[in-house]
C-alpha cells in the first residue's frame, strides 16, 4: 500500500518535470531560432544565448529521465534478455536497475559535493556572461538523480517481484498449463 502511494507521488513529480523538461526544449529552441536570426540576418549575435541554451539543455536532459526510466523509453540493445525466459530476464534486468541506481547514487553524491562548494559562493559560481549562479542548476540535477535512483530501485523491485511471483503474460507455458490442470 505504501509502496504504491510512494510510486504514485514519485510518478507526479516524475510527470510535473517532464513538464519542466518540455519547456527547457521550448526555450532551448526559440532561443536558439532567434540567435540564428540575429546573427546572420541582422548581422548582432544575441549575447548570452549560448549560456541559456547550455542551461535548458541541461534542464531539458534531466528533467525527462526519471520519467523515461519509469516508462522504460530508455535506448537498449536486447541481445541477451530477449532469449532469456521471463524469470532470468526480469533477474538480468533487476540487477542491472540496481547496480545503474548504485551508480546514480556516486553521481549525487559528488553533484552534492560540488554544490556545496558552489552554494558557498553564488556570484563566483556562476555562467560568464549572463551570471546565471551554477548552484540552481547542480540542485535541480541532484534533484532529478533522486528521482532517477527512486525510479531505479523501484523497477528492480518490480522486476523481482514479477520473477518471483509472476503475471500471467509472463508465465512460462508450463506454469500456465499446470494452474489450469
Amino acid at each position: 500500500m505504501v509502496y504504491k502511494k510512494i510510486h504514485a507521488i514519485i510518478g507526479h513529480i516524475s510527470n510535473a518535470l517532464c513538464w519542466v523538461s518540455a519547456a527547457a526544449m521550448i526555450a532551448m529552441s526559440l532561443v536558439s531560432g532567434i540567435n540564428v536570426f540575429m546573427r546572420y540576418v541582422l548581422k548582432s549575435p544575441w549575447t548570452g544565448a549560448e549560456e541559456i541554451v547550455q542551461v535548458s539543455l541541461a534542464v531539458f536532459v534531466y528533467a525527462a529521465l526519471s520519467l523515461a526510466i519509469r516508462k522504460g523509453t530508455m535506448t537498449s540493445v536486447p541481445v541477451i534478455a530477449e532469449k532469456l525466459k521471463p524469470r532470468p530476464r526480469n533477474i538480468m534486468n533487476a540487477i542491472g536497475n540496481f547496480a545503474c541506481a548504485i551508480i546514480a547514487s556516486f553521481v549525487m553524491y559528488e553533484l552534492t559535493i560540488s554544490l556545496s562548494t558552489k552554494i558557498s559562493n553564488l556570484k563566483r559560481y556562476a555562467t560568464t556572461i549572463l551570471r546565471i549562479p551554477e548552484a540552481y542548476i547542480y540542485l535541480l540535477v541532484i534533484i532529478c538523480y533522486v528521482l532517477i535512483t527512486i525510479e531505479l530501485l523501484m523497477k528492480g523491485i518490480d522486476q523481482i517481484m514479477e520473477a518471483v511471483h509472476p503475471t500471467e503474460e509472463n508465465k512460462m507455458p508450463e506454469q500456465a498449463e499446470s494452474e489450469v490442470n
